[in-house]
C-alpha cells in the first residue's frame, strides 16, 4: 500500500507490478537458466553421423517445425514458408482440445490476417493452397517437452530439419516468474527436440535483450535474456546449430490492411497504442523521437530465408539485431496529414492532455500508461541513435507512406472517425463519448493521483488483462505457440 501511495499512477502500479516491490532488485540470467537444463541427446548433434543425417533430412523431407504460429510474425512466417518450392511440409505447434480444434484455431487466425479466404477445412481459392502443406501438432510450449505425444514428437524428429522458435508469452507487465514456463521453457523443449531431430534452430529473441541493466527492466525481457543462455548452451554443449534474432517493431500488413481483413491492424503493438492514444486526445508531441517499424510480409520472407537457406556452421547462437531504417517520429504524422483530427503540440501540452484522458478512464489511455514509461525511454533512444547519423540503412524493408495511410485508414474506420483535412471541426464530445475517446476539456486537473487510489487499482487490474508487445496481437489465454492473442 505504501508503494501504490507513493506513485498511485497507472505506470507506478505497472513498475511496482513488475518489480514485487519499490526497491529494484538485479536479475541473474546466468542462475535462472540453470533451473531450465537441456537434457543431452543420446547421439550428440556434433558428430559426423549426426550431421550426416540432418543433411540428408534437408535434401530429402525439406520439413520444417513452427511455434507460434498463431502469433502476428508467426502467420507470417508459416505462409512464407509454405510458398517455398523446395519446402514441402511445415508442421506447426498448436495449442488445442485435439488436432481439429487445433487447425480450425490456426485457420481463423489466419483468415482474420488476410492469409486465408475461409476458415472452412476446404477452399477453392488459390491465394489458401498455401495452407495445404500446414501439418498441424497439438502442443504447447509452456508444458515439458512443448506437450507433444510420443507418436507425435517421433513423427517431428523423424522429420524436420529446422525449428522455428517463434512462441512466447508476450507481455511487458507480467514478472519473469510468471513468464518463464512458456517463454523459457518453451526455448529449452524447442532445443531439446533440435538436438534430438539433429535440426538447426532459429530463435525470435526480442530487441529489447541487448539494453543494459535497468532499461526495458520487464520479466519479458528478462525471459529472453535467459532463452538465449540457452542457445549458447545448446550450441556450445550439444552442438545444436541455433540463430538468435533480436526483433525490433514490427507493423501491420500493408495487403491486409487494404483489404479489410479484421485482425490485420496488431492493436496491442505499442506503436499503435501511442497512435490511438494521440488520436484519442487530438495531439501529437513535438519531439526529436524516432522509431523504426518493419514491414512484416518483408521480415516473414526474411526469416524464412534465413530458417532454410542459412548455411549450419552459420548458426553459431551470435546474437543478430532485426531492425528497420530509423524514421523520425514526425515524419509519421507528416506522411498521415489531414487524415486523422490530430494536431502538432509541446511535448508538456500532450502529456497533460494524456493524464487527463487517463483519469477520464479512456480504455486506450489506460493501455498506454502501463508501458509509458518504457515506450518513452525507446523512442528517446531511437531519436538520439538517428540524430547521430545512425540506423538510416538497415536489411529488413521499413515502413512508408503508402503504410501509413493505410494504418491510418484503418483506424478511421474503427473508430468510425470522419475527417477531411485540417481545417475541419473536431469531432463532438457526444461523438467522443460515444467511441471511449476523452472530449478535449479547457479546464481540469490532469493529475491522476488525484483518483482515489481503489479505484485506480480498478482499472489497473482491467488493463493488465491486456498483453503489449511491438508488433504482436495478444490475448489472454496462451496459445499454442506460446503468444497471446488479444481483441482489443
Amino acid at each position: 500500500m505504501k508503494i501504490l501511495l507513493e506513485d498511485p499512477t497507472l505506470a507506478g502500479m505497472a513498475k511496482a507490478l513488475q518489480t514485487g516491490s519499490g526497491a529494484p532488485t538485479r536479475f541473474d540470467a546466468q542462475s535462472e537458466a540453470a533451473d531450465f537444463p537441456l537434457h543431452t541427446p543420446l547421439v550428440p548433434w556434433i558428430s559426423g553421423d549426426a550431421i550426416k543425417d540432418s543433411v540428408h533430412k534437408l535434401a530429402t523431407h525439406k520439413a520444417v517445425l513452427v511455434t507460434g504460429g498463431t502469433g502476428f510474425l508467426g502467420s507470417y512466417v508459416l505462409r512464407s514458408l509454405c510458398l517455398r518450392p523446395e519446402i514441402l511440409t511445415v508442421f506447426c505447434l498448436v495449442r488445442g482440445q485435439d488436432t481439429l480444434t487445433a487447425e480450425q484455431r490456426l485457420k481463423k487466425v489466419c483468415h482474420g490476417r488476410g492469409l486465408l479466404s475461409t476458415t472452412e477445412s476446404s477452399s477453392s481459392d488459390t491465394r489458401d493452397a498455401w495452407f495445404s502443406k500446414v501439418v498441424v501438432v497439438c502442443g504447447d510450449i509452456a508444458v515439458p517437452k512443448l506437450g507433444l505425444v510420443e507418436h507425435d514428437r517421433k513423427r517431428l524428429v523423424d522429420s524436420v530439419s529446422v525449428v522455428l522458435n517463434l512462441g512466447a508469452e508476450v507481455n511487458w507487465i507480467k514478472p519473469y516468474a510468471a513468464l518463464a514456463a512458456a517463454n523459457v521453457g518453451g526455448t529449452q523443449g524447442a532445443l531439446e527436440l533440435a538436438a534430438e531431430a539433429r535440426a538447426c534452430h532459429l530463435f525470435a529473441s526480442s530487441i529489447t535483450a541487448s539494453a543494459g541493466e535497468g532499461e526495458f527492466n520487464t520479466g519479458y525481457r528478462h525471459s529472453k535474456e535467459v532463452s538465449e543462455i540457452l542457445c549458447k548452451q545448446a550450441t556450445n554443449e550439444l552442438g545444436v546449430p541455433s540463430a538468435i534474432l533480436r526483433f525490433g517493431d514490427i507493423g501491420a500488413s500493408k495487403d491486409a490492411l487494404a483489404a479489410g481483413a479484421a485482425e490485420a491492424l496488431p492493436e496491442s503493438d505499442f506503436m499503435m497504442i501511442l497512435v490511438r492514444s494521440c488520436v484519442a486526445v487530438g495531439l501529437y508531441p513535438d519531439v526529436s523521437w524516432a522509431v523504426s517499424i518493419m514491414d512484416v510480409n518483408g521480415l516473414a520472407d526474411w526469416t524464412s530465408e534465413v530458417a532454410v537457406g542459412l548455411p549450419h556452421a552459420d548458426f553459431t547462437s551470435t546474437e543478430k539485431d532485426i531492425k528497420a531504417k530509423l524514421i523520425a517520429w514526425s515524419q509519421m504524422w507528416v506522411w498521415i496529414d489531414g487524415m486523422l483530427p490530430v494536431r502538432k503540440c509541446p511535448y508538456s501540452e500532450w502529456k497533460r492532455a494524456i493524464e487527463r484522458a487517463a483519469a477520464d478512464g479512456v480504455n486506450i489511455i489506460l493501455k498506454l500508461m502501463l508501458v509509458l514509461p518504457m515506450v518513452e525511454g525507446y523512442l528517446v533512444h531511437e531519436g538520439t541513435v538517428l540524430a547521430r547519423g545512425h540506423g538510416a540503412e538497415e536489411a529488413i524493408p521499413s515502413v512508408g507512406a503508402d503504410w501509413a495511410r493505410s494504418v491510418a485508414q484503418a483506424i478511421a474506420k474503427q473508430d468510425n472517425i470522419t475527417f477531411h483535412g485540417a481545417d475541419a471541426a473536431m469531432p463532438s464530445a457526444g461523438a467522443d463519448r460515444a467511441r471511449g475517446v476523452a472530449p478535449a476539456r479547457a479546464k481540469q486537473d490532469h493529475r491522476t493521483s488525484r483518483l482515489c487510489v481503489s479505484s485506480m487499482r480498478s482499472r489497473c487490474a482491467a488493463a493488465l488483462q491486456t498483453c503489449i508487445r511491438p508488433g504482436v496481437v495478444t490475448e489472454p489465454v496462451r496459445s499454442s505457440g506460446g503468444t497471446r492473442h488479444v481483441a482489443m
